[in-house]
Formats: C-alpha cells, sequence, structure tokens
C-alpha cells in the first residue's frame, strides 16, 4: 500500500477539520474505500481531498476515492521532472548554507513521515530523499525558475523524476521501469512522456532562468540572498 489505512483517516481529519468519535474512528478503518485510497500513491489522495472539499463542501469516502480515480488517471503522481541545462549547478542545496538545507530536508521527511510522498515506501539505505518543486514560468521576463514547494521522494521515484541523471548514470532501464509500476503506465507510455520531457527540456534549455526562492521564507521563514545572476530576458 501506498500509506496505511490510518494515514488515510488522519488525512480525512487534517482535511476536513473534523475529528472522528471513537466509534467512528474504528469504523473508519473497516470501510472498503479507505483500503482502496490507502493503496494509491500519498500525492494523488491528498490532491483528489482538497478538490473534492473544494467542490463539495464535504469528503464523502466515495466520492473521494472517485475523485482520486480520476486524478491518478488524468495526472500521473510521478513525472519526470528536467532541469534545463541552463540551471544545472544552481539548484536550491547550492543556493543554502549546510545548516539551512539541512532544515529544509527535515522539514520535508517529518511532513511525509519520512515516507515517499508519491509511492508510498521507503529507501533501502535511507527512507526518503527531499526534491524540489520548479515552475517555469516563460511568459515572464525576465523567465523565472520558482519554487513552489519541497516534497519528500523514496530515491526510486527521486531517480525518476531526474531522468537525465539516471541515464548517464546507466540506470535509465531500472528508472523507467519504476516510472511504469508507480503510474500503471506501458513502456510505449513511459517512452512518449520521455520524449515529452525532452522536448520541453530543450526549448527552456536555450534560455537563462532566474532563480525564486521566496517560497521559503513564507513556508520555512528562511530568507536567502540568490547567488545565481539574474537572466538578462
Amino acid at each position: 500500500m501506498a500509506q496505511s489505512v490510518v494515514q488515510v483517516r488522519a488525512m480525512w481529519e487534517d482535511v476536513t477539520g473534523t475529528p472522528l468519535r471513537a466509534d467512528h474512528r474504528a469504523a473508519f478503518l473497516r470501510r472498503p474505500e479507505a483500503a482502496a485510497l490507502a493503496a494509491l500513491p500519498r500525492v494523488v489522495i491528498e490532491l483528489a481531498a482538497s478538490t473534492t472539499v473544494a467542490r463539495c463542501g464535504e469528503l464523502r469516502l466515495s466520492t473521494w476515492l472517485d475523485a482520486a480515480v480520476v486524478q491518478r488517471a488524468t495526472a500521473p503522481p510521478l513525472r519526470i521532472e528536467l532541469v534545463p541545462s541552463t540551471c544545472w549547478w544552481s539548484n536550491l542545496r547550492s543556493e543554502l548554507p549546510a545548516e539551512q538545507w539541512a532544515v529544509c530536508k527535515r522539514w520535508s521527511s517529518q511532513r511525509a513521515s519520512r515516507r515517499c510522498e508519491i509511492c508510498g515506501e521507503c529507501g533501502p539505505r535511507w527512507p526518503v530523499e527531499c526534491h524540489e518543486r520548479w515552475q517555469y514560468l516563460d511568459g515572464d521576463r525576465p523567465r523565472m525558475q520558482r519554487l513552489v514547494g519541497l516534497i519528500s521522494l523514496c530515491p526510486a521515484c527521486h531517480q525518476a523524476t531526474h531522468m537525465g541523471f539516471a541515464s548517464v548514470s546507466g540506470h535509465l532501464d531500472q528508472a523507467m521501469a519504476h516510472l511504469g509500476a508507480v503510474n500503471g503506465w506501458s513502456p510505449e507510455q513511459c517512452a512518449a512522456h520521455l520524449a515529452d520531457s525532452q522536448s520541453v527540456w530543450e526549448c527552456r534549455s536555450r534560455h537563462e532562468w532566474t532563480l525564486d526562492v521566496d517560497w521559503l521564507v513564507h513556508a520555512l521563514g528562511i530568507d536567502v540572498v540568490v547567488k545565481r545572476p539574474a537572466a538578462l530576458s
């Protein structure tokens, strides 16, 4: 399972802001919908929960499960995220002092209960790694590489997001197999996603990007003086 039914129950209570009574908490664990939700990636059911509450004003298990199934089919949880070559060697880890990067890793790991937020598993040598989520705003001038969050990924999921590094390090087949297993994709679907990701990467790599890590101030209270020079256009 991607997470336990107990974790699904805790997520329901957190999203709805409604602690369950003792008898309802026990009944929740026996619901087949709860077990089905637990088998899905955490990131999928989290997003399905928030969108369901926003749309319906409540979170019924059956409606939540339906939304999660659709979410996984239309927006698979594990995606290849190729960083433009013009942004290589200038990531969050390189921009932060070691002690601040340690704060980021600890925050991400504790938030995820030291389990992968995509597949729910843990790595064999260390449980999870801190992964940066970026948004690329190419309609702005200068173009902006904006940090939008940190998540915890097991080494296998983390490797799949950085498919370029997996390729040069000799682990492409392993990373592609994991991508297919998590998303329920065929080898052909994985190859198509890789080709699409490479096309986007090639376009983005033609430009310089200004680094925006203001998310850290709002989320963790970490103020950063960015070392990377701002893009000129």
